[in-house]
């Protein structure tokens, strides 16, 4: 269970502070070797990492002779904890002793730096953050057992996933106040970290075309990312450390909160509970969001390769209009003479525009294209497949070794219909292709073409060892 109480701090005399090293515990899970140890040679608890699960930080190798041929400074300091590079732990883990630091500024702040790590600083934005937070002591990196004459130890304010102590909360919430503005809706982007959100730079192209700001953290000064979250009425993104940053607001009155959550095969109540620690401990209107017509390509840890078969939920949560259909899009209901080949075997249907009489549509029919009139997430367990996005991402990702006994394309302009027949190609190797347009249109490598023309426009078939008879399904 969290701490009662406020946060307290404990002096040690003649106590020695041990820089961290990295090793790979009995269950392959990291950890930190690290600590403060006393006078006596004992590990003092509170200076070992915590997180909510568990030990991260074990007791360092420590015996009377590192302690004395420890370096020695003979004054007293604060001790930091270990100093993590990374921003989100950085900002909820690194500074959860900090609180302490800054009530007595004329103390030096001690951090655990990696054995051995040459050049000990704070990077650029790490020192923005102190700044924000008016942490003025005098850092020292501690590469080398050092004992000191004395060494304050705070308790944490913050641990990972299930604690953020209301000190800590305040202590935090440094960035002053601003005019929120209703109408700034800022999209925090990981679309140049993270590749494995398949879908985003589309999703960021319609949030842009609405009016939102999409911004990528990673490439702004400290101080414009957080005036951009003080000022802003709507904050949303893709789950990342970015988030992490709303700790240091004095104000999030009025400003709303999205983060669609990193893995869509959990709950919200099993993803990382660190975004609902914070928003609960501060109040935050905030919203997390799990994304079912994601598709997971790859998992392995908190990497996660995924695919959004559809932008719709993105649309619906963020209030974004349905992307108008191309002028081109004039997608054809299959002539009834033709459409007894698309009845039997798999169907690649790869639409421009709206899909017509999609109850008549059997199982096996596969229905791809970037805007599709109708919202997929309708469609039934026993009809077709539909994905909107471009079919590269469909064949890339999704179709794997499936392969089609025919494919139509309908309502695409004719000059993309050489680039689609080229991509499909593999996936349909025998297939009889219907093509809404004149055979002028269809590349001449793809099979003899034969012209049909009926009250809908001009089709071009191609006929292929699809099930059943072609020739006579015809007519």
């Amino acid at each position: 269970m969290p701490p009662a109480g406020q946060l307290r701090a404990e002096a040690f005399p003649d106590a020695t502070v041990m820089p961290f090293t990295r090793f790979t515990r009995r269950n392959g899970r990291p950890g930190l070797r690290m600590g403060v140890f006393d006078a006596h040679g004992q590990v003092v608890p509170a200076s070992l990492l915590a997180r909510s699960f568990g030990k991260v930080g074990f007791a360092a190798e420590f015996s009377p002779a590192v302690a004395d041929f420890a370096r020695r400074e003979r004054r007293e300091v604060v001790f930091g904890g270990r100093l993590s590079r990374h921003f989100g732990h950085f900002l909820l883990e690194s500074l959860a002793k900090a609180w302490y630091a800054r009530r007595h500024p004329d103390l030096p702040l001690a951090w655990s730096w990696p054995a051995g790590k040459p050049d000990p600083a704070y990077s650029p934005w790490q020192a923005a953050v102190l700044e924000v937070l008016g942490i003025t002591n005098e850092p020292l990196f501690v590469t080398e057992p050092t004992r000191f004459d004395s060494v304050v130890v705070p308790e944490s304010g913050y641990r990972i996933k299930d604690l953020f102590a209301p000190e800590q909360a305040d202590f935090l919430a440094a960035y002053p106040a601003a005019q929120r503005d209703p109408e700034l809706r800022v999209w925090l982007s990981r679309s140049r970290i993270d590749p494995g959100i398949l879908h985003a730079r589309r999703l960021e192209v319609e949030l842009a075309a609405a009016g939102w700001l999409v911004v990528h953290p990673e490439t702004l000064p400290l101080g414009e990312q957080l005036r951009l979250l003080a000022s802003a009425g709507r904050v949303a993104g893709d789950e990342g450390s970015a988030f992490h940053l709303l700790v240091l607001l004095a104000d999030v009155q009025g400003l709303r909160v999205d983060i669609f959550c990193r893995h869509p095969g959990r709950s919200v109540e099993e993803q990382n509970a660190n975004y609902q620690t914070i928003a609960d401990a501060r109040s935050i209107d905030q919203h997390m969001h799990v994304m079912r017509e994601e598709v997971v390509i790859r998992s392995r840890s908190t990497k996660v390769t995924k695919l959004a078969t559809t932008l719709a939920g993105y649309r619906e949560i963020l209030d974004l209009p349905a992307p108008e259909l191309p002028v081109t899009a004039t997608s054809r209901d299959l002539p009834p003479n033709l459409a007894a080949l698309v009845r039997q075997g798999t169907c690649l249907d790869l639409r421009g525009g709206p899909c017509p009489r999609l109850d008549r549509m059997p199982g096996g029919h596969v229905i791809v294209g970037e805007r599709l009139g109708f919202d997929v997430r309708a469609m039934g367990p026993d009809g077709p497949e539909a994905y909107e996005m471009p079919l590269s991402d469909y064949l890339d990702h999704l179709a794997g070794g499936r392969t089609f006994d025919a494919v139509i394309v309908s309502g695409v302009p004719e000059a993309s219909i050489a680039a689609l027949v080229e991509l499909t190609r593999p996936h349909a190797p025998a297939a009889t292709w219907l093509i809404a347009a004149d055979p002028s249109a269809v590349p001449p490598s793809l099979g003899s073409p034969r012209r049909i023309d009926d009250a809908s426009g001009t089709w071009t078939l191609i006929e292929g060892d699809t099930p059943g008879d072609p020739q006579r399904s015809a007519g």
